[in-house]
């Protein structure tokens, strides 16, 4: 069981780990637009904060940092604090300390002012090993070789349960590229001029330089000189270069090294995030739900027919869809919801934001979801869709390709046209109604106003979110697939 020393600990090592990374953001030229928010937020917003938060203290009433406690539970190797206990709601309480310190220093940044105590220390100390440098002092550590620092990121990463089989290959992948670039060698010895030139190394490769049997076996500078090489596209690209800009955040997270020089590494793109995300016209929506309906085999795999119609209402994930237990349709606030968790084994969230309720669209319980609920409940594996099977990348994997298939053969050849644009045209149709952002980033999992100021934010009520998520209505002729869906049940 923790005291109260160790919960003070924990909640002031979590909180200063959220200062080193808002002020390791300010050095970024290029952030998240809700990182860039939050980054930019008013003193004046930051003061009527910290009232809340001191109201909180007041009163007693913790729940505004139930949230972020739950997080800081499950990152935590080994700990285990039961909800609604007494030690949970200590814990709590140190907790909202914590982050009325971190509100306090963040409002003195945003006012110039960086003699507060937090980064007065930090000066110093940086100013300390600087000195003793210098001097030669046998304090200073020599620095460790590149290798053995990723082995103690992957360590930890792989132990603490964060990466999944996929997420593993993918970092692994890229740190190797980076390596195969850089070479083994003291990790304080890399620059930022290093990686600006390992950026444009990479942007030269072939996307499939592991897998194509031409490129296998071959080293780096002998597949440059290659004639006719397609170089990757710039997403793959960012995608290689933000794991490797993650392991020298965690680097300097852990103090081996002063200062990532993985900064502003990402490609630019001429193109803004929205208008790189496909979405279906209507006339292509239409023949979607029709094709879908025509060859879904409503029967034998009701799969087929739900998780379409559910992404299209929903916004959710593919793979949040897929995995579903029927114990995670449950009701908030008397709506009937989707609870998207990782409570389960096998099922996975991609962030803290998308841990969330979803509420259920009036369209799906009109064409017999709650029917179908009813008629699968009770299966040996507790699940909504049975028949999917869990694989390396969750359990949407077959029928992504079952969906593949008709979506090129029946709706469209532009490649940029997948299940995934039916969240996009979710969120279209809403930001198109004029919804509120806040309540459209709550719905799909985003993060609200930055991470750090979503974390602590008050939830939308469901009832609230159900408004908004009526918005939805592409004005398709779903009678196909509507029959379909009641086929699902048995009628």
């Amino acid at each position: 069981m923790l005291n109260d020393t160790q919960m003070r600990v924990l909640a002031a090592d979590f909180m200063r780990d959220g200062l080193i990374q808002t002020e390791s953001w300010r050095f970024e030229s290029q952030v998240p637009p809700d990182v860039s928010e939050w980054l930019s937020a008013s003193p004046d917003w930051l003061t009527g904060f910290i009232c809340e938060i001191r109201e909180c203290l007041a009163t007693g009433q913790f729940s505004l940092v139930f949230p972020l406690l739950d997080d800081l539970i499950a990152e935590a190797d080994e700990l285990s604090v039961p909800k609604g206990s007494d030690t949970y709601h200590r814990f709590a309480r140190h907790l909202t300390i914590a982050l009325l310190h971190f509100l306090q220093i963040e409002l003195e940044r945003q006012r110039g002012n960086y003699t507060n105590p937090f980064d007065t220390a930090r000066f110093h100390i940086v100013q300390g090993k600087t000195v003793g440098a210098m001097a030669g002092s046998d304090a200073v550590k020599p620095a460790l070789p590149i290798t053995r620092v990723i082995e103690a990121y992957t360590q930890e990463k792989t132990a603490a349960g964060r990466w999944e089989p996929k997420t593993i290959q993918q970092n692994q992948a890229s740190l190797n590229l980076m390596m195969e670039i850089l070479g083994d060698q003291p990790i304080t010895n890399v620059t930022h001029h290093d990686m600006l030139k390992l950026r444009e190394t990479i942007r030269r490769l072939p996307g499939n330089k592991s897998k194509s049997r031409v490129y296998r076996g071959k080293t780096i500078d002998a597949i440059l000189r290659m004639k006719g090489i397609k170089p990757m596209s710039t997403v793959t690209c960012n995608n290689i270069l933000t794991r490797i800009a993650s392991f020298w955040n965690w680097a300097h997270r852990h103090e081996y090294v002063d200062r990532t020089p993985a900064h502003d590494l990402l490609v630019p793109t001429s193109k803004r995030a929205d208008e790189e995300r496909a979405v279906y016209t209507k006339e292509e929506l239409q023949l979607l739900v029709d094709a879908v309906a025509k060859f879904g085999k409503a029967e034998a795999r009701p799969e087929r027919i739900w998780v379409p119609l559910i992404a299209m209402f929903s916004g959710m994930r593919p793979n949040e869809i897929a995995q579903l237990h029927t114990d995670d349709i449950v009701e908030a606030d008397a709506v009937p919801c989707f609870r998207v968790a990782d409570t389960h084994p096998g099922q996975k969230v991609k962030n803290r934001n998308a841990r969330r309720f979803v509420p259920i669209h009036p369209f799906l319980l009109e064409y017999g979801f709650r029917e179908y609920l009813a008629f699968v409940r009770g299966n040996t594996t507790g699940r909504v869709f049975p028949r999917l099977r869990k694989h390396r990348d969750g359990y949407f994997a077959y029928l992504g390709r079952w969906f593949q298939k008709i979506n090129r053969e029946h709706v469209t050849k532009d490649k940029q046209k997948v299940f995934y644009s039916l969240r996009h045209n979710f969120i279209t149709t809403l930001k198109d109604a004029q919804a509120p952002m806040t309540a459209i980033a709550e719905i799909v999992g985003h993060a609200v106003a930055g991470e750090t100021a979503g974390r602590y934010g008050k939830r939308y009520q469901a009832a609230f979110l159900l408004e908004v998520l009526k918005q939805v209505n592409y004005g398709l002729d779903m009678s196909d697939i509507k029959d379909a869906a009641s086929r699902t049940f048995g009628e």
